[in-house]
């Protein structure tokens, strides 16, 4: 007996339901695979280095995303191939659909990069600073000292609790002023912390404007220096440096009317032995012959706690008399500032074994030569007061800010010397401000970062900083502004840290907001792609040199020496949402193009290899 047509017809081809229920599942099963699969390629890859050490639980928010994404679709699918009654023909459908939907995504992402104009932040041109600064009104501008020392750890410090006597006279004003606990670098090396602090932005936006020119002096000319603005208020200014990186060629002596280099330190004869007095005498030479009453800025720049460590003086810790100070002494005097480099990077490396007391014999040289800055500080101060006497003013009537621009490994992570990694013995350094605004203000346990010190220096001078990334330091002491920020630190353009008094992670530059769900998932979407496909405002990270690392996230009040990593997933996670966010804050920014930026010799450079670094 044969069954009715219209039965065999349904039996033979599946139903609204069964094609509807087919279609939506492949949709958004495919939907799903294909996020998953997109991300697993963003945290596999060498492209971003950040992500390395595939954190497979990171996946679910992308698959997440593309799953809700894709309902709406899938729905209409489903509606389409439940009339039709043919899944197969939905599914072919689905497939276009998406993959018409990821190349969509995939040319946007593509077309995102540095070249993008509108990516670039606004910076003021040099007309529109001169303007902003001569219509600031003061009745009184203070006369501010600058003195950065190089290569100074914060815990050496006699207020920060060192045992060692070697900085009675920092001590001091920072028993009369405020001293801060926390206080970052933005760079563990001279010229990218300098930098920072001098233009008040943060590394990488130097850095990226540099890679634009194509190379030549760090600081381009198109950015406003610290005593720029300060010479556009009237000031007189004036800068003694001993850094081979910090010379005018390379960009620092911008706004400067008097800029003193003939103490920079070389790698050879009687160059290797200036220090901190050939500074100070001539510093102190301009300032007997400084007339008028005009406010004054003076930046100096003391190079003697950095290697080779060949103290002016003993300290008194030493025991200069006995065989293993003798023996210790007679190997490294005969070495060549070269040759003790290779020696320190042996040592770190492990091809060669310290000596017996090598390391103690080492920091106790590195600490005597702190105790003769801190000397010659107490010498140029003495003098600045008596200039002062004229005016009838006294040294409590000057803004002093004094600070380092990194701090110095002895074998905290492994390794000696500074500019290779971002943990706090070189980017955690001391900042001491005394003067008005600042005096018996003590121990500030809040964070702050050498970012800071223009904007604090500009606030005092009555000086509008807008434009600067930093904050004035005053309205913390005074109490009306938040006691930490979060401080960004940059090792190139290879590595940046987010560090707050109670945490802090190290990751590679350039993750973008990868980990960071914005809760929008259209927009997390677009971010996986631009992830993956994107053109970064940032140069390639292989061209840079660096090697990837790992992200690494330490509680700084339980491990203060960051030793010990912590693994939790959730502390990771809300960390880099932390540093992308920060990173999004500071993009690259629009400089203007004034003259040609030159940067240092060649002989500048055989100096600074000599001294271990790379340009």
């Amino acid at each position: 007996m044969s069954e009715p047509a219209g039965r065999s017809e349904r039996s033979g081809r599946p139903g609204i339901l069964r094609s509807a229920v087919i279609v939506g599942v492949v949709t958004v099963g495919l939907s799903g695979a294909a996020a998953a699969l997109l991300a697993a390629q963003v945290l596999t890859s060498g492209e971003h280095p950040v992500l390395a050490g595939p954190a497979w639980w990171s996946l679910r928010p992308w698959v997440v995303a593309a799953i809700v994404l894709s309902l709406p679709l899938a729905a209409f699918l489903a509606l389409f191939a439940g009339l039709m009654r043919r899944p197969a023909t939905g599914v072919m459908v689905a497939l276009l659909a998406l993959f018409a939907v990821f190349h969509g995504l995939r040319e946007t992402a593509e077309a995102r990069g540095i070249e993008d104009e509108s990516l670039l932040q606004p910076y003021p041109t040099r007309l529109e600073m001169l303007s902003a600064v001569q219509q600031a009104a003061a009745d009184h501008r203070p006369d501010v000292v600058l003195i950065t020392i190089d290569t100074l750890r914060w815990d050496h410090l006699g207020y920060a609790g060192a045992a060692r006597p070697v900085s009675p006279r920092i001590d001091a004003l920072a028993q009369r002023g405020s001293w801060f606990v926390h206080a970052v670098a933005q760079a563990p090396e001279t010229r990218s912390s300098m930098a920072s602090m001098m233009v008040g932005l943060h590394p990488h936006v130097i850095e990226i404007d540099r890679g634009q020119r194509g190379g030549g002096a760090w600081v381009s000319s198109g950015f406003h220096l610290l005593a720029e603005r300060l010479r556009a208020a009237g000031y007189g200014t004036a800068g003694f440096v001993s850094n081979a990186y910090l010379k005018a060629s390379n960009g620092f002596g911008q706004g400067f009317t008097t800029y003193d280099e003939s103490s920079v330190f070389g790698f050879e004869g009687a160059a290797r032995r200036r220090n901190a007095a050939d500074v100070v005498d001539v510093a102190l030479a301009w300032l007997e012959t400084r007339e008028g009453d005009a406010p004054r800025f003076v930046w100096l720049h003391l190079l003697d706690p950095h290697h080779p460590y060949e103290p002016a003086e003993a300290g008194p810790w030493e025991q200069i008399e006995s065989e293993e100070f003798i023996a210790l002494a007679a190997t490294y005097d005969a070495l060549s500032v070269h040759a003790m480099t290779e020696r320190f990077r042996d040592l770190a490396a492990g091809r060669r074994a310290l000596e017996e007391g090598e390391l103690d014999y080492l920091i106790g040289r590195y600490d005597a030569e702190i105790r003769f800055v801190d000397r010659q500080i107490g010498r140029f101060l003495s003098a600045f007061d008596r200039s002062l006497e004229s005016r009838g003013q006294t040294l409590s009537d000057v803004l002093i800010v004094l600070t380092a621009d990194h701090g110095e490994e002895f074998f905290d992570h492994g390794g000696m010397l500074h500019s290779h990694t971002l943990y706090d013995e070189l980017v955690r350094v001391p900042l001491v401000i005394a003067g008005p605004g600042f005096d018996d203000g003590g121990r500030i346990d809040g964070q702050a970062r050498l970012l800071d010190v223009a904007p604090t220096i500009l606030k005092a001078a009555s000086v509008p900083f807008d434009d600067l990334a930093g904050r004035d330091l005053q309205s913390v002491i005074a109490g009306t502004a938040e006691g930490s920020v979060p401080a960004l630190s940059f090792l190139s353009l290879r590595q940046a840290a987010l560090r707050t008094p109670e945490h802090k992670i190290i990751a590679g530059y350039g993750q973008d907001s990868f980990f960071c769900s914005s809760g929008d998932r259209l927009t997390d979407i677009q971010t996986l792609f631009a992830a993956r496909y994107g053109a970064r405002a940032a140069p390639d990270h292989a061209a840079s040199g660096g090697a990837s690392h790992p992200p690494e996230v330490f509680e700084l009040r339980r491990d203060p020496r960051e030793q010990t990593p912590s693994v939790g997933e959730p502390l990771l996670e809300s960390l880099r949402c932390q540093l992308a966010q920060q990173l999004h804050d500071h993009p690259p920014r629009a400089v203007e193009a004034i003259g040609s930026d030159a940067g240092l010799d060649s002989e500048t450079r055989s100096e600074l290899r000599a001294l271990g670094y790379v340009d």
